[in-house]
């Protein structure tokens, strides 16, 4: 068999030793140091992919920061005129005019509310309508009736009164209305009525003698109820006028002429 060469140094001197140990280190500072730059070339290159996705990440939120303030900005313009408009609608409604509408926003929410309002304007004016059409009915029947009305509240301040009331107590409506019965009308039986009415709270009448000028006195037969409201409530008190003058005219002509009669027929 053949003999495996001899290390140069390996019995002479002793220096073969060393020389491979030197050799030994050199192979491992060569493996160690490509390991290193092999490491720190992937944690180079993985920097440089975090730093690209970092950059990406900070673009894509610096756009998706400008489109939201490009729609904030937008939707608070849509709900600044929005509430504009709601604003002044409301204040035409306080005003009396319900047929105005608030113009539908792009939102939805925006828009179910003007929605909202718009219907509440509906109704309102609905409302209105239906009340104006039952007041003038009313006055309607009061200004058609012969029988003079007249409404006082608990403080027996006039509420209300017909043109046959306003012609029989001698005053207009700019006097009565707002002021109390007994600046109106100086006449203590009718005050004294409407008085039973309010505290006992049921009805009363009376005939009491209005005179308006000494030559012509008039006779009227009052009838007091009590008024109330809504809610069934007391509010005050009504007072029906009737007008026995002419009647009471008429039965004493009637009594003077029986009387004539009777004295003719009793003289030969």
């Amino acid at each position: 068999m053949g003999q495996r060469p001899a290390c140069p140094g390996g019995r002479s001197g002793g220096f073969g030793y060393p020389i491979m140990r030197r050799s030994l280190f050199w192979q491992l500072f060569r493996s160690s140091l490509a390991a290193v730059f092999a490491a720190a070339i992937g944690a180079a290159a993985v920097w440089l992919v975090w730093r690209s996705a970092l950059g990406a990440l900070a673009a894509g939120l610096a756009a998706g920061v400008g489109v939201a303030a490009m729609v904030a900005a937008r939707l608070v313009r849509q709900t600044g005129r929005f509430l504009h408009h709601l604003g002044r609608t409301l204040e035409r409604y306080a005003r009396g005019d319900l047929g105005h509408k608030v113009p539908l926003p792009d939102p939805e929410e925006l828009a179910e509310l003007a929605s909202a309002v718009n219907r509440l304007g509906n109704a309102l004016q609905s409302r209105m309508q239906e009340l104006v059409r039952q007041w003038n009915e009313r006055e309607a029947i009061l200004a058609s009736m012969a029988e003079g009305v007249l409404a006082v509240d608990q403080d027996e301040r006039i509420l209300s009164r017909n043109a046959a009331a306003a012609e029989l107590i001698g005053v207009s409506r700019e006097q009565a209305v707002g002021r109390s019965l007994q600046e109106v009308v100086r006449n203590p039986a009718l005050q004294r009525l409407v008085s039973d009415v309010l505290r006992r709270q049921a009805a009363a009448s009376d005939e009491i003698q209005l005179l308006q000028s000494p030559e012509e006195p008039r006779l009227l037969h009052a009838q007091g109820s009590v008024l109330y409201d809504a809610a069934e409530n007391p509010h005050g008190a009504l007072v029906v006028l009737h007008d026995l003058t002419r009647l009471k005219q008429l039965e004493n002509v009637r009594r003077d002429f029986v009387a004539n009669v009777s004295h003719e027929l009793k003289t030969p």
